[in-house]
């Protein structure tokens, strides 16, 4: 595997040599042309994917949960019309379908394996006599779930761009793979920092990105200190 060159806040992103060519173009059309441009887009909201090790019940139907489930068998049909159902079970023996509609039956057989588990993320419904989630917004088998998987996601704002959410959520992760850690110098005036009980420049871009709870409001103490930098420094 070839190392990868470190990066710092200020590093052209057309220097980072783990992205593509178009990668680095849409991404300095987009953000600007440095590291710390992108690392300035601040999230939006926040995605509790709400890891589950209890049993499921009736007032988890409706919300977004994240279970760990065994495959036991895949129904399909050719009549494309009708769903796949991937029929699983928890850790607690409970019953639950991964329902998908439109799909192609090598996809599915490609992604599942029998007998393998799989941590799932969706939207809980009942459909008696099981448990199931309809086309679930992430699946990864067991050996995938430590590199890939993050209970609590901030979400970006992308819809102007040509940017995937996915791929832009990877990208900030693999800068803090490679970005050493830095201590920049905080050049606002120590009192206005200790007045505002902001954090340091370094932990409030990191704090940003890596939410450790899911309350949204609990990030907008970073957001306001690295919006004041932002605009200080274009004055």
């Amino acid at each position: 595997m070839t190392k990868k060159n470190s990066i710092h806040i200020n590093s052209k992103v057309s220097d980072v040599d783990w992205l593509n060519s178009i990668q680095k173009k849409r991404i300095s059309n987009y953000f600007g042309e440095r590291i710390i441009d992108y690392l300035l887009n601040f999230p939006i909201n926040i995605f509790d994917k709400n890891v589950l090790t209890d049993l499921l019940s009736q007032e988890h139907i409706t919300k977004i949960v994240t279970v760990d489930v065994k495959v036991k068998n895949i129904k399909d049909s050719y009549n494309k019309r009708l769903p796949i159902n991937i029929l699983c079970e928890n850790r607690n023996n409970q019953k639950i379908n991964i329902v998908f509609f439109n799909i192609s039956r090598k996809f599915i057989y490609s992604k599942f394996k029998i007998g393998k588990i799989y941590r799932i993320t969706g939207k809980l419904s009942y459909f008696h006599p099981f448990f199931q989630i309809i086309h679930p917004n992430s699946y990864y088998q067991e050996d995938e779930i430590g590199d890939n998987f993050e209970e609590i996601e901030p979400l970006y704002n992308l819809k102007r761009s040509t940017i995937p959410k996915n791929f832009y959520r990877k990208l900030i992760i693999k800068t803090y793979k490679y970005m050493p850690l830095f201590s920049p110098q905080d050049w606002i005036l120590k009192d206005v920092i200790k007045k505002n009980k902001w954090h340091s420049f370094e932990n409030s871009l990191k704090n940003i990105h890596f939410p450790v709870e899911s309350d949204f409001t609990k990030l907008e103490i970073f957001r306001q200190r690295l919006a004041f930098d932002e605009i200080l420094a274009n004055i």
